[in-house]
């Protein structure tokens, strides 16, 4: 994944979690420089009660 798509990607998930945000320049500088990143998990079984 290239780094636009992964700035992209983090916007993304703050939003789809209910977060918003005032200056997203702001907001990529910090995720980049914390190195910040996303990880997909694809489940393999589920078990239910």
């Amino acid at each position: 994944m290239d780094a636009d798509r992964l700035r992209l990607l983090l916007r993304e998930i703050f939003t789809a979690a209910g977060g918003t945000h005032d200056d997203w320049d702001a907001y990529d500088r910090v995720m980049a420089e914390q190195r910040r990143t996303a990880v997909f998990v694809t489940p393999s079984r589920i078990y239910g009660p």
